[in-house]
């Protein structure tokens, strides 16, 4: 009778042992991957950090380099940069300038209509061309 109780409280026991086991496998589990969230959480805010960095030190640089630009632009940048040179330059007189012309530009050439007998002048066909030369005479297609 003895071992028949015991039997009984053991088995009561199993599904509550079970119970727990699980209820503890379940908070082990929900613990990691708050963990491995955490852990996500701490490398996207290091990356966003490090971005940041990156952009303030782009922007710093850009900064730089637009007053650089703005100083070597303007005519008392460029004579500091000329004096630090050393090379000893001065500014010509009106006597020492060249003015050179304005280059020649030839004028366009004339465009000729031609008709279909291969002659310049100005008529309405379908078959009438443009020469560009009128030198050159286009071919006619009827063999005449």
């Amino acid at each position: 009778m003895a071992r028949e109780a015991r039997k009984k409280k053991s088995g009561a026991l199993a599904p509550t042992v079970t119970s727990a086991l699980m209820i503890c496998l379940a908070a082990a589990l929900a613990l990691l991957v708050q963990i491995r969230l955490k852990a996500d959480l701490h490398r996207l805010y290091t990356g966003i950090s490090t971005l940041d960095r990156q952009v303030a030190q782009v922007r710093r640089m850009n900064h730089k380099l637009q007053v650089d630009y703005e100083m070597l632009t303007s005519p008392a940048g460029l004579n500091n940069r000329l004096r630090d040179l050393q090379l000893n330059l001065i500014m010509p007189g009106e006597n020492a300038r060249v003015v050179l012309p304005e280059p020649r530009v030839d004028p366009p050439l004339p465009v000729v209509p031609i008709l279909p007998d291969g002659g310049p002048g100005g008529g309405g066909g379908v078959e009438r061309r443009l020469a560009v030369h009128p030198i050159v005479r286009a071919t006619n297609p009827r063999g005449r």
